[in-house]
């Protein structure tokens, strides 16, 4: 069963121009908002548990995480907390910023398989306590917005399988590829 989102979206990410990566991590942005008096807003928010992961990395890595950090608006305090609810684009920037720092092209990619999935939450759990890959993708489709209210799986079953396709609740932010290649090899690694 899909569940679509029925409410306005306040994003806070700026149009997307021939800029560099760090000039958009620094500016303001403003959010859209819906006058429709019978919903609520949702905020285009993640757990911090991703980007916990990709600060110890870099800190394993002897990088400067806390210039990642700054670059996408993010402070440590915010990603020490696994917990934590934090803005997906600042994520997305700090994963984008944490691979430019760390010279390292695939950093998104390297990650994933270095997280002890076990250690991520609910949304691990249930990724890890399905039998099959299958099991796990509608596992993630159901309780996605235990972890994540910036974007939505979508299940696809074409009867033999079932995949799972994403959308962001801001599309810009399909083009980093950090973020991209992390989820893929969450997925990857789960279905080890």
């Amino acid at each position: 069963m899909l569940h679509e989102l029925d409410t306005p979206v306040t994003i806070g990410m700026p149009p997307l121009h021939s800029q560099s990566a760090a000039n958009i991590w620094r500016q303001k942005s403003s959010g859209a908002r819906s006058n429709s008096a019978s919903s609520t807003t949702v905020t285009n928010k993640i757990r911090a548990t991703w980007a916990h992961a990709a600060y110890q990395e870099l800190k394993r890595r002897r990088c400067k995480a806390t210039l990642a950090l700054e670059q996408s608006g993010l402070t440590e305090l915010s990603v020490l907390d696994k917990e934590r609810w934090i803005p997906f684009d600042k994520k997305v920037m700090f994963l984008e910023a944490a691979a430019e720092l760390s010279g390292d092209d695939c950093f998104g990619l390297h990650l994933a398989p270095k997280i002890d999935l076990r250690t991520t939450g609910l949304i691990a759990y249930v990724g890890l306590a399905a039998r099959t890959l299958d099991d796990a993708i509608r596992n993630f489709i159901h309780f996605q917005r235990v972890h994540n209210l910036a974007m939505r799986g979508e299940l696809i079953d074409d009867g033999a399988h079932v995949r799972m396709q994403t959308h962001y609740l801001q599309p810009e932010l399909h083009q980093y590829k950090q973020r991209e290649e992390m989820g893929a090899g969450i997925h990857v690694q789960v279905a080890g």
